[in-house]
């Protein structure tokens, strides 16, 4: 699981409709279809029974179960993301060298 592929999870869930979570992403939903395939494929279990013709999906039980896990990956990242940025002061430097000519 990467970062994208937590949000967009996250937001199938939220939106129970790829569609509509592709809208929400600003994705198209081919693209938010594809993370959706790789990250079941990495993780081995279908997250999500998908009915023809049904507007709204749902989540299967593996997909419940990874709801924490994703909620907590995108709050690890984000406190990584704060603690990065916390040690990227902007620091000007500025050197001198002593001069061959006294």
């Amino acid at each position: 699981m990467n970062y994208q592929s937590a949000r967009v999870f996250l937001s199938i869930v939220e939106h129970q409709s790829i569609s509509a979570a592709a809208h929400a992403l600003y994705l198209s939903q081919p693209a938010v279809s594809a993370y959706l395939s790789r990250l079941e494929d990495e993780l081995g279990v279908q997250l999500f029974v998908r009915q023809r013709g049904v507007q709204k999906i749902a989540l299967t039980q593996a997909g419940y179960q990874l709801i924490s896990v994703a909620e907590e990956f995108l709050s690890t990242e984000k406190h990584l993301q704060e603690f990065k940025a916390s040690f990227s002061q902007k620091v000007l430097r500025i050197g001198a060298a002593k001069s061959t000519h006294e």
